[in-house]
């Protein structure tokens, strides 16, 4: 495994001038945020001003997901449970993660609804990070159980899935194991092995998300496109899907752009300054700028009413995080 997802915390300078994040980490999601250390994927409303609630619920059960992704975007500006304004907030949402795991499975969240293993994908990553970025011993556990159970998790085809399909799960899988491997956990190779093997088996798909995450998966496992010139088709075929601010509900799609942004940054060149572009003007006009839904991103996409704002946000967020949360995965270009 010849990948670098988790270098030194901010070892990029930027290349752009940094977007607002501030005021939607530590606007929007940080006033977002129970007590308990949650995000209530269905009730952050209760947080918002009497007079002017926040629209875009998700489902009840998504709170394990809606939890790690925001997470994911306090770590992405560089924010842990020790060091940061936020630290208190990333502190107790970590701890209600943990209150979360089946401490003899390693499974977070309940297992009887089918996002259950994409959103315990989500919330190893963010575990495995916190415990990169932030050395706390005492995540080593709760990740190391997590990183298991999704190991585990695999059919016995070799891939995760839910039912008859593969999902979005699988790019948030291989960041996880990933992520692991560069914390020092202890990660199967034969997880890792079928991870790759996913990758091949879809690098000629032409759904544009599994593209992006097939495009991603390549640099992670350390593939060079000068050798794979699969990568660079991948990355062309990505260009037809670039990100459009329409508010019709079908241009967006906060996964796609995620994946798209965070692979055709480790390309460079033509393909990311042509990519770039798109996605900063989409995202930065498709962010709220007023009301009680101010610095967050309304949930339209097709795929989003499971996770609601909360997923949106944040999804959004890492988006704009690509500049300086990760280094290139196979050196600077």
């Amino acid at each position: 495994m010849q990948s670098s997802l988790l270098p030194a915390l901010l070892a990029l300078p930027l290349v752009a001038a940094a977007p607002p994040q501030e005021e939607v980490v530590g606007g929007w999601l940080a006033q977002h945020q129970d007590p308990d250390g949650r995000w209530d994927c269905d009730g952050f409303a209760k947080h918002c001003p009497v007079e002017g609630p926040c629209a875009g619920a998700g489902d009840p059960d998504r709170d394990v997901g809606a939890t790690a992704m925001a997470l994911l975007a306090f770590l992405g500006e560089g924010c842990t449970a020790e060091v940061g304004p936020h630290a208190q907030g990333v502190a107790r949402g970590l701890a209600w993660l943990c209150s979360q795991q089946d401490p003899k499975t390693g499974r977070i969240g309940a297992e009887d609804h089918p996002h259950q293993l994409h959103d315990h994908a989500i919330a190893t990553l963010a575990l495995c990070e916190a415990h990169y970025f932030g050395g706390d011993a005492s995540l080593q556990r709760p990740a190391q159980l997590a990183v298991d159970y999704l190991a585990g998790a695999r059919t016995e085809e070799g891939r995760w899935c839910v039912g008859e399909a593969d999902t979005s799960m699988t790019g948030w899988v291989l960041l996880a194991l990933v992520s692991a491997t560069e914390a020092k956990l202890t990660v199967s190779p034969a997880a890792l092995a079928d991870a790759e093997q996913w990758i091949d088996g879809v690098s000629a798909q032409a759904e544009p998300k599994i593209t992006a995450m097939a495009l991603l998966g390549g640099f992670l496992v350390g593939r060079d496109p000068a050798q794979h010139p699969a990568m660079i088709a991948q990355a062309d075929r990505l260009l037809g899907h670039l990100p459009k601010g329409e508010d019709d509900g079908e241009s967006w799609d906060p996964e796609l752009w995620f994946f798209g942004s965070y692979a055709i940054y480790q390309l460079g060149g033509r393909h990311w300054k042509t990519w770039n572009r798109a996605m900063k003007r989409a995202v930065l006009e498709a962010q709220r700028k007023e009301g009680p839904h101010k610095g967050s991103w309304d949930p339209i996409d097709p795929a989003a009413e499971g996770g609601g704002r909360v997923f949106s946000t944040a999804t959004f967020t890492l988006c704009m995080e690509v500049y300086y949360r990760y280094a290139r995965v196979i050196g600077a270009r």
